[in-house]
C-alpha cells in the first residue's frame, strides 16, 4: 500500500503524482511476484533435490543388490555345478580304461567336461570379489589382469599399481575393481586389441584409475542414456560406478583408434569414509561423464 503524504502549502495531489504512485504500484506488484515466483523456484528445486537424492541412493541400494545377487550365484555355482562336474572327472579317471576304439571319445569328453569346470570356475572368481581389505586393490587388479592374460594370451597386458599408502573404503575399493573389470572386459569383446594397460595409483589428493586400450575404438556417445537404449550396459554400469563414489568419468575414443577410459576420484577425508557413503552421494551418471572423441 502506498499513502500519499502531506504536501507543502494547500497543494492537493495531482495527475503527476497519482502517475508516479501508479508506477510505483505496478512496479512493487511486480517485486511481490518476482519474490513468489522465486519462492515457487525454490520450492520446486527442493523438491528435484529431494528426488535426486533418492535416486542417488535408490542407485546405490541396487549396485549393492547386484553384488549380493553375485556373491549368492558365485556360490550356487560353485557349491554345485563346479563340484559336480569335478566329481564326475574323478569317476571318469577312476573309471576302466575303455577300448581302443573308443578312447578318442573317452578323450574329448574329459576334455571337455575340464573346459566346462574351468570355465565355470572363472565365473565364480568374476562374480565373487577378491578380499579386497585382505590383498589390496592393486594386488587385485594384477590378479585380475593375470587371469585375462591365461585366457587371452594373444593380448599384451601393461599393469601399473601402485599400492595406496592410506586405507582406502572398502565400498570405493569394490567400485574402483569393478569398474577395471568391466572396462578390460569391454575393451577384450568388443575392442580386438593388441594390448590392454592399466594404471592405478592412490594419494592423499585423489585415486586414478585408467584403462587405455589400442582396439577398434568406438564413438562415444552424448549421454549415457544413449547406450541403455542400444543394450550396452557395460559403460553405463562404469558410469553409474563412477558416480556413486562421487568420481569423474573420461572416456576418449574414437573408431580405429582404441580407447582410454579415466576415472578420477577424491580421496577419502582422514582416510575413512562412512558407511552412508555410497548413498549420499548426489552424483549422476551423466554429471560425472565427459566424452571426447580424439
Amino acid at each position: 500500500m502506498f499513502v500519499l503524504g502531506p504536501r507543502y502549502g494547500d497543494e492537493t495531489p495531482d495527475k503527476e503524482d497519482f502517475a508516479i504512485l501508479s508506477t510505483l504500484s505496478a512496479q512493487a506488484a511486480i517485486a511481490c511476484e518476482n519474490i513468489a515466483l522465486l519462492e515457487s523456484l525454490r520450492e520446486q528445486l527442493s523438491a528435484v533435490e529431494q528426488v535426486r537424492d533418492e535416486l542417488a541412493e535408490t542407485q546405490a541400494r541396487l549396485a549393492e543388490g547386484r553384488e549380493e545377487e553375485r556373491l549368492h550365484l558365485a556360490r550356487e555355482l560353485h557349491d554345485g555345478p563346479v563340484q559336480d562336474l569335478y566329481a564326475m572327472l574323478h569317476e571318469i579317471e577312476l573309471g576302466s580304461q575303455p577300448a581302443d576304439g573308443d578312447l578318442q571319445l573317452f578323450e574329448s569328453l574329459r576334455e571337455r567336461t575340464q573346459r566346462v569346470a574351468r570355465t565355470l570356475r572363472d565365473i565364480c572368481i568374476d562374480l565373487r570379489p577378491p578380499l579386497l581389505a585382505d590383498v589390496g586393490l592393486d594386488v587385485a587388479i594384477r590378479s585380475s589382469a593375470a587371469r585375462h592374460l591365461e585366457k587371452h594370451p594373444e593380448i599384451e597386458f601393461e599393469v601399473e599399481a601402485v599400492p595406496h599408502k592410506q586405507k582406502l573404503p572398502e565400498k570405493m575399493q569394490l567400485a574402483l575393481f569393478r569398474v577395471c573389470q568391466e572396462a578390460t572386459n569391454n575393451a577384450i569383446q568388443h575392442g580386438r586389441p593388441s594390448r590392454i594397460r592399466i594404471r592405478f595409483e592412490a594419494d592423499a589428493e585423489q585415486v586414478v584409475l585408467q584403462v587405455e586400450d589400442d582396439g577398434c575404438g568406438f564413438t562415444p556417445p552424448e549421454k549415457w542414456i544413449e547406450l541403455a537404449r542400444r543394450g550396452s550396459l557395460g559403460l553405463l554400469g562404469i558410469a553409474e560406478r563412477s558416480a556413486a563414489i562421487g568420481g569423474e568419468l573420461d572416456v576418449q575414443s574414437e573408431p580405429g583408434g582404441g580407447t582410454r577410459i579415466r576415472l578420477v576420484v577424491p580421496a577419502p577425508d582422514e582416510n575413512h569414509m562412512p558407511d552412508s557413503f555410497m548413498t549420499s552421494s548426489r552424483g549422476k551418471a551423466d554429471a560425472a561423464y565427459s566424452r571426447t572423441t580424439r
